[in-house]
């Protein structure tokens, strides 16, 4: 335990006489060379931002395309399976829940814009 104290006080003692009497030099100027050539290029990231912004129009549009014609087979399906269900029931002679019944469906009915 001696041997463990004498060791942590060599560990600190030692970097302490060793810096004793340095000076330490802070906050001293630093001489730099700036490149003044008027010459020099420049990243155009505001003409770039409006590009973006343009892509991302594009973008927009061609998914709100591919979303109508993906929806557009199913709206077709479901008018068609509207209308046999109707002559169903009316063969049947349930000619008013024929009607309820398409009525809720085309509150189903998916539209865009």
């Amino acid at each position: 335990m001696k041997a463990l104290f004498a060791l942590f006080i060599l560990i600190i003692a030692i970097p302490a006489t060793a810096h004793a009497g340095q000076i330490l030099q802070c906050g001293a100027p630093v001489s730099v060379t700036i490149n003044t050539d008027p010459n020099v290029q420049f990243c155009d990231i505001y003409t770039r931002q409006l590009k973006y912004r343009d892509s991302l129009i594009s973008l927009q549009e061609q998914l709100q395309e591919r979303a109508k014609n993906y929806v557009a087979p199913g709206i077709e399906a479901r008018k068609n399976y509207r209308e046999a269900l109707a002559a169903l029931h009316e063969s049947y002679g349930e000619e008013e829940e024929a009607e309820a019944k398409t009525k809720e469906d085309l509150d189903l009915e998916v539209s865009f814009k």
